[in-house]
């Protein structure tokens, strides 16, 4: 999983810490954004991969 500019810029404030920087990259963001993402793909429309998480967040189809 990859927290590059694109998904930093499009994710919603509920990732928490891994939305807020938007200069640097922290272990500790990178950390937020991971655990938000297995938080969200235990959405269906997810089936249990974090990366499908990220490709939505990505391509600008993510909704809460």
């Amino acid at each position: 999983m990859i927290l590059d500019r694109v998904v930093e810029g499009r994710l919603p404030a509920s990732a928490g810490p891994a939305g807020k920087y938007r200069t640097e990259r922290w272990t500790g963001t990178w950390l937020a954004y991971l655990h938000w993402a297995a938080d969200q793909s235990v959405r269906p429309e997810f089936g249990d991969e974090p990366d499908r998480v990220e490709m939505a967040v990505f391509a600008g189809s993510w909704s809460p």
